[in-house]
């Protein structure tokens, strides 16, 4: 159900008042005993760490009309579809994998606040009248072209032109505040619909300014599929605040991603697994004005349910707060890396592909120095001529794709991976032969293994471009980061290796894609296919982690804040146990002062976190953990090795009946889900508070 805003304070307003509630003056301190522990009013030492953000949602509909017809917007219907709740969990550690039943992720309650505005005139004068004046010329899209061959379509596209979608997310950011009152710099999504005015013109979104920093191309115009319906999630709109804005316009396209064009069959091909089909109908959104027509693949009687279903499982679940598909704090030693290395090693199995001019390891460290500003990234690389060995398993990786009868080198697969064929058998070779490539320093390693490949034959395409695996917890939790590169690859996506290498570290930091994710309420996981397969419009944003070519090789303004709200818990989570371990100690009284310090940056880290401040957030929780560190290494406090950060941080919050009985759940999500009889949500406020 919508829910009333509560009264807003300013954000510095209310980080001033939570900072002074949870600061502790050092003079204060000073004058109690040295044997006297401070009192510290942020930290909990010891004890566990809950989050409770609200995260504010507008829904601005732009060029509809509340109203019960197929086309209109039905405010009640909608609102009751979106979730109240939700809980981030770490759906690709090997521990969620393996025993779920004591397993929840991050324990953050986000509480969602709605606010739902239909756009006035003026606005949607203003608006349409920039699209209008963005609008060029072009030839049809590919999918308009597959749309017009479609037997139950309502009308032929005989014009087309294009926009640029960065132009337009720019548009919104300036404008929206000043025009109709609403706050882009809060998670703001745009529904869009400029079908029925009389300036309205047939287009599609394109980038017009990417450049890639490995061929100098633009990837948009080389990829004939990359004119799409949505977009945003910039990190840099070259404006003076961060904006959180992602639209999407059914007056578009249709589009190639999410295959709205095909209004006549039950299933589409699938974009990663060729031609094959499952007999579950693939759920797609359709243009805006095919909504009335029953004569498709399924009726779409509906434009409110099918737009409130895309708010939820994708602006909500995939963008705004997406889960994290590995811990975000890897594991290192005794405590959280200060220092990550990307490790780089080249396997040249083909001498004429070049490994090296098409990576810019600097570009690729300095987008994770975005993501990640309170560590530091650096990189080292070294070729290597492949061993016998390890030709023989990369060819019956490959081997295997194509023929279900080969079996894995090591004569087992591994049940756990989320890969098909002998996957495992790669992860496996290196788990053997990993001291070949860690050296110990710095604090943490990650290793990367690029294979640079001869053209493949066309029967037998290479399937992945990279993967990165969590299927051992005894060397890193997340596994490493691998890519395959060859010159062909470069000719049909005009990129090179830095956007796929920045896209695999980015899982191995914690981040998902933009079309995978979990809904905590309704308990299932889901991908962008079958019942799911409009999730395929959450890759049209502005994130390296998307499959598709419009993206900058940058991490979305989704992707910062989504990272920035698990690192402020990772620090603090790490943060109390550490204290409770320093006021363990009889040396205790030696640290206070670190300790006050500590507690005064929990205090603004937590500021920070419930005002949006994820970023300040973040590196506040980081020198309140360092400053523990620091403590507990001068008076030579050993770390619980059962806590191990990025492990210990998102283990063991299961442990009440009602979390087990919640991961038994998910763990049994059926194949396909029947979304006109959603299932009732889950009360995850309880089950985060309940006793053992």
């Amino acid at each position: 159900m919508l829910k009333d805003r509560s009264i807003p304070l300013t954000r510095l307003v209310l980080v001033f008042v939570l900072s002074t509630i949870l600061a502790v003056s050092p003079a204060a301190i000073t004058a109690q005993s040295p044997a006297s522990p401070p009192e510290l009013a942020a930290l909990r030492p010891g004890e566990g760490l809950t989050l409770f953000p609200r995260i504010p949602v507008n829904i601005v509909f732009v060029g509809f009309e509340p109203g019960p017809a197929p086309w209109e917007i039905d405010p009640a219907s909608f609102g009751q579809i979106l979730p109240a709740t939700s809980v981030p969990f770490v759906y690709g550690d090997p521990f969620f994998q393996k025993d779920m039943a004591q397993y929840l992720g991050y324990p953050m309650l986000y509480q969602y606040d709605y606010d739902l505005v239909f756009a006035d005139q003026a606005f949607e004068d203003a608006f349409f009248a920039f699209l209008a004046d963005a609008s060029v010329p072009a030839e049809l899209s590919l999918a308009q072209e597959l749309y017009n061959e479609q037997q139950a379509r309502s009308l032929t596209v005989t014009d087309n032109h294009w926009i640029d979608a960065m132009a337009v997310e720019r548009w919104l950011a300036r404008n929206t505040g000043p025009l109709l009152g609403v706050d882009t710099t809060e998670y703001t999504l745009f529904l869009i619909n400029w079908a029925y005015r009389d300036d309205f013109r047939h287009h599609v979104y394109v980038r017009t300014d990417i450049v890639s920093p490995d061929t100098d191309l633009n990837p948009c115009l080389v990829d004939v599929r990359c004119r799409f319906v949505a977009w945003g999630g910039s990190a840099e709109l070259g404006l003076s605040d961060s904006h959180r804005i992602w639209f999407l316009d059914l007056s578009a396209g249709p589009d190639t991603f999410s295959a709205g064009w095909n209004v006549d069959d039950m299933e589409v091909p699938e974009p990663r697994l060729a031609t094959q089909r499952n007999g579950i109908m693939d759920y797609r959104i359709p243009p805006i004005w095919e909504y009335g027509n029953i004569s498709g693949y399924r009726p779409f009687p509906s434009v409110t349910y099918d737009l409130a279903l895309v708010t939820r499982l994708v602006a909500i679940n995939l963008l705004f707060t997406n889960d994290p598909l590995y811990p975000a704090g890897p594991p290192a030693r005794e405590y959280l890396p200060d220092e990550i290395e990307i490790d780089i090693n080249v396997f040249q199995f083909d001498p004429d592909t070049d490994a090296e001019t098409t990576l810019d390891p600097d570009f690729v460290v300095s987008q994770l120095q975005a993501l990640q500003p309170y560590n530091t990234f650096t990189w080292e690389r070294g070729f290597h001529e492949p061993s016998r060995r390890l030709r023989d398993v990369f060819a019956t990786y490959l081997d295997s794709f194509y023929d279900p009868t080969i079996r894995s080198s090591y004569g087992y697969r591994d049940p756990r991976s989320p890969f098909v064929g002998a996957t495992p058998d790669l992860v496996t070779y290196f788990e053997n032969h990993k001291q070949q490539y860690l050296e110990g320093e710095p604090a943490y390693e990650l290793p990367v293994f690029t294979f640079a490949l001869p053209d493949p034959a066309p029967e037998q395409p290479y399937p992945y471009i990279g993967f990165a695996p969590a299927l051992s917890a005894d060397w890193v939790v997340q596994h490493f980061a691998s890519n395959f590169t060859y010159p062909h690859l470069q000719e049909i996506t005009g990129r090179g290796q830095t956007w796929i290498v920045t896209h695999e570290v980015g899982h191995h930091l914690g981040l998902s894609h933009p079309h995978d994710g979990i809904d905590a309420e309704w308990g299932f996981l889901y991908t962008a296919d079958d019942m799911f397969y409009f999730a395929w419009l959450g890759g049209q944003t502005n994130s390296v982690m998307s499959y598709f070519s419009l993206h900058d090789v940058e991490f979305s303004r989704f992707d910062l804040d989504n990272m920035n709200r698990w690192m402020t818990w990772e620090h603090l989570a790490f943060a109390n146990h550490l204290a409770g371990r320093i006021l363990a100690s009889p040396r205790a009284s030696q640290v206070y002062d670190l300790l006050v310090q500590a507690d005064q940056n929990a205090g603004l880290a937590l500021a920070g976190f419930y005002t949006m401040a994820y970023e300040e957030s973040a590196q506040y929780a980081g020198d309140a953990s360092r400053a523990l560190q620091e403590a507990a290494e001068r008076i030579n406090v050993v770390v619980d090795p059962g806590a191990s950060p990025g492990v210990w941080g998102t283990r063991g919050m299961g442990r009440s009946p009602f979390l087990r009985q919640f991961a038994n759940d998910l763990r049994d999500t059926p194949a396909s889900l029947d979304l006109d009889q959603l299932p009732p949500a889950r009360d995850l406020e309880e089950l985060l508070m309940s006793p053992e």
